[in-house]
């Protein structure tokens, strides 16, 4: 219904990744039905059965660090003249990639809401939000925090390594970088922050939530 599917997966498991994509943008037009849309929408998305394929078309497209893409199982691609491409390497079983995509496919809905690119913490915390939602007879239930997530966190807390929240909404993309390259943490994290924002105290900070997106 809403992407441009370009793949090498069998026909059942096509259609199961646009099944999953579809559900996704639903979820994100719901939750975020208060952002109009101010970008061109062109959704595609590139799923790989084969990963050097994968590494070897982003690699080609971003001109970037074949060593960052080698880190990555999927990818957000803005190639310009209102064309955005979800790139996913499907190799490594249905769960990671529908991990993945949740993902990934958040940043590429999220480039036709906002304008102004959403600050780090907040782009990759609501980014983990979905990725961590549930995925159930076709549709997306948010909100379901996992217990592995729950359990860093809490062992973080008692290491006090969570970073001062202040500190934490302050950081650029360069920082993030430096800060990811040593674990998955600040995914976790971020996660936690947003899933505080939208759900904690029966809701109640949800609508300062949505002030601040708008």
């Amino acid at each position: 219904k809403h992407w441009e599917l370009r793949t090498d997966l069998s026909l059942k498991d096509a259609r199961q990744a646009g099944e999953l994509l579809d559900a996704s943008y639903e979820v994100y037009r719901m939750y975020l039905s208060n952002l109009p849309q101010v970008r061109n929408e062109n959704l595609q998305a590139w799923v790989f059965s084969n990963r050097t394929d994968y590494l070897e078309t982003v690699q080609s497209q971003t001109r970037g660090d074949s060593g960052v893409a080698a880190s990555t199982t999927g990818s957000f691609i803005d190639l310009g003249e209102g064309r955005q491409i979800l790139a996913v390497d499907a190799s490594r079983g249905w769960k990671q990639f529908e991990n993945v995509s949740k993902h990934e496919a958040f940043h590429q809905f999220a480039y036709s809401r906002f304008r102004i690119p959403l600050p780090t913490w907040l782009n990759e915390g609501l980014a983990e939000y979905f990725a961590s939602s549930a995925y159930i007879n076709g549709a997306i239930i948010p909100g379901q925090p996992t217990e592995s997530d729950i359990k860093i966190l809490k062992n973080a807390i008692q290491q006090n390594s969570v970073m001062p929240f202040l500190d934490f909404m302050r950081l650029n993309n360069q920082e993030w970088g430096q800060l990811t390259k040593r674990g998955r943490f600040p995914y976790t994290q971020a996660w936690s922050m947003v899933q505080f924002l939208v759900h904690s105290d029966s809701g109640a900070h949800a609508n300062e939530m949505d002030n601040y997106l708008r």
